[in-house]
């Protein structure tokens, strides 16, 4: 089967490696303009690099940097929540400072993000 995304814009946090890097290889093969999002600038810069698509660099488990993220690419027709993170300790282990950031970066990153996107979207049908 043949998906042709031509004149899309796809958005996937967390994807400057692992599953998110191959995702956002996937739609840019399916023919979508890819923006790519990471933390880290170097890691963004590579794999725009490597994949040949947009990035943003910006860590949209804030509030701040996901308004950051939205300011630089206010459209979208794909959104891919990708990002998410853990702890490899035994939960009661984990303090309560870790849980807020792991609810932020897991939840709440997707919810900022398609609150933001998905009215967008749904008004083109």
């Amino acid at each position: 089967m043949k998906i042709d995304l031509s004149g899309r814009t796809a958005l996937v946090t967390g994807s400057t490696s692992g599953i998110g890097e191959a995702t956002a290889q996937a739609l840019a093969g399916a023919g979508a303009e890819v923006v790519i999002n990471g933390r880290e600038p170097g890691s963004v810069a590579e794999t725009t690099k490597r994949l040949g698509v947009g990035g943003i660099t910006a860590d949209v488990g804030t509030a701040e940097g996901a308004a950051a993220l939205v300011e630089q690419l206010p459209d979208a027709d794909i959104l891919v929540n990708n990002v998410g993170m853990f702890v490899t300790r035994p939960v009661f282990e984990i303090t309560d400072e870790e849980w807020l950031r792991i609810y932020e970066v897991n939840v709440l990153s997707g919810v900022r993000l398609a609150r933001h996107y998905t009215p967008r979207m749904a008004g083109r049908g």
